[in-house]
């Protein structure tokens, strides 16, 4: 499973954007399984869940469950399953889908706006940021994987061994509680 994959990340795959370059697949292997695995999640998981269903009606309670689950997770600082499906419900093919949209309430929408200006790149994601530095003050927080690794690109330099394990240790431990936490809001949360 994908935490397993997870655990495999080596601190030399976070080294010097080792997954950005062309031998990615050598020089990161298990940091691409994880990579591609979001790009599956976003592209594949939410969008079908949407478009497999036959009527604007029910597109549309799938459309409110998504925002519903990301708006909880937004609350328990899980900004990585928010930017998944926010991403998501910003692709083309769910986006055109105007019937369905036209069934979302006004105060879902004015939630789905609310967590897309939230993980949006916008001003260097600087509304992220402020919510990720509220949720370091908790203790407690999901960060987005784009962003994350992005940070580690930029900040290796300053990194000892030692705390490029610990990061890998911290981030298993992470996307642990992401998935459980993920799935299980699926799988139990009728709707």
């Amino acid at each position: 499973g994908i935490n397993a994959e997870y655990g495999h990340v080596s601190p030399a795959e976070l080294r010097a954007g080792a997954w950005t370059n062309k031998e990615r697949h050598n020089t990161a292997p298990n940091l691409v399984k994880l990579i591609d695995f979001h790009q599956h999640l976003v592209g594949c998981l939410f969008a079908d869940w949407i478009l497999s269903e036959s009527t604007p009606e029910r597109r549309a309670k799938v459309l409110k469950r998504l925002i519903t689950i990301a708006d909880e997770c937004k609350q328990l600082n899980n900004f990585e399953t928010v930017h998944a499906i926010v991403t998501s419900l910003t692709l083309n093919s769910v986006r055109r889908l105007t019937n369905t949209w036209n069934l979302i309430s006004p105060s879902t929408k004015k939630t789905f706006s609310s967590l897309h200006s939230l993980v949006h790149m916008r001003g260097r994601w600087s509304n992220y940021k402020t919510a990720l530095e509220a949720a370091k003050r908790k203790g407690y927080f999901i960060p987005i994987l784009a962003v994350f690794l992005n940070q580690i690109e930029h900040e290796y330099a300053f990194f000892s061994k030692d705390h490029m394990e610990k990061l890998v240790f911290l981030q298993e431990g992470i996307y642990a509680v992401l998935f459980t936490g993920f799935l299980s809001c699926l799988l139990h949360e009728s709707f």
